[in-house]
């Protein structure tokens, strides 16, 4: 009995022994494995491939599409439409972009502190820059529309003549088309795009509560006046230009791949 003891007692502990050596292998692959030669060479190939995605330039292009396409009148739905070969293009390369940085993050080379350090910096203006460029795409159509339906509101006059009470049909019929594409535009990802396109809106809704005011004469006109002219000098001051410029500027890249790229080629040479 005691003889049948002492084996069970060697089976349990041989048993407690294999699930522990078990259980340190997990952890050995789970947390401590280092990067390999190998696993730095195939995480710098896939960083090198990220840079041959090239957002900007395809942005670019799809830019130059619409900016072509409302020369030509084309307005909103069908000026996004017009472009939507070159919007593809530009989503294509910025999730791909992203599908590369996710296995990267996922190799064993973020284990090494240098790699974790350069690829996290490189990661938090991918995301700036990810967002810019879709962002923009998703927004420039219905910006630029903006632009051709938008004037509308301020052509009114010669319609209306000198009949105060046409002003407020008139107006609101103009700025429908142009009051769906500052929709669009104030939801945008790109911050000074949004602001704009919240700021006319703000404008072309105030300028309409103007002129329903003197269409059911409880405006004073001498006030409606001073009103509209105030929202003129509102929009004056609306400009996005600035703002955008230093949003672009502050989501580009500034080295940050090409420092990953580097640093993951240097430790695969160095690494046995």
């Amino acid at each position: 009995m005691k003889q049948m003891n002492r084996k069970t007692l060697m089976i349990v502990g041989l048993i407690a022994l294999a699930a522990i050596a078990g259980i340190l292998t997990i952890l050995y692959f789970a947390l401590w494995q280092q990067p390999s030669k190998q696993d730095f060479a195939d995480a710098n190939k896939k960083a090198d491939k990220i840079s041959t995605y090239s957002g900007s330039a395809l942005l670019g292009d799809f830019i130059t599409k619409v900016n072509e396409q409302s020369r030509a009148g084309v307005v909103q739905p069908n000026l996004a439409e017009s472009a939507s070969a070159e919007k593809k293009k530009v989503d294509d390369a910025i999730n791909a972009r992203a599908s590369l940085a996710k296995e990267v993050k996922s190799s064993l080379v973020v284990r090494d502190k240098d790699v974790k350090k350069a690829f996290d910096t490189y990661a938090a203006q991918e995301a700036k820059y990810d967002s810019y460029i879709k962002g923009y795409a998703a927004t420039y159509p219905a910006y630029k529309s903006s632009f051709a339906t938008c004037v509308k509101v301020f052509q009114i006059n010669d319609q209306a003549g000198e009949d105060l009470t046409k002003y407020a049909a008139l107006h609101r019929q103009a700025a429908e088309p142009c009051l769906e594409d500052l929709a669009i535009v104030a939801k945008s990802a790109v911050t000074p795009i949004a602001e704009y396109g919240k700021e006319f809106k703000r404008i072309v809704t105030e300028r309409q509560k103007v002129f329903d005011g003197l269409e059911k004469k409880t405006y004073d006109t001498d006030k409606a006046g001073e009103r509209i002219k105030q929202l003129g000098s509102d929009y004056t001051k609306a400009n996005p230009a600035e703002d955008l410029s230093k949003f672009v500027k502050e989501a580009s890249f500034n080295g940050e791949l090409n420092d990953l790229i580097k640093l993951l080629d240097d430790k695969a040479k160095a690494a046995k």
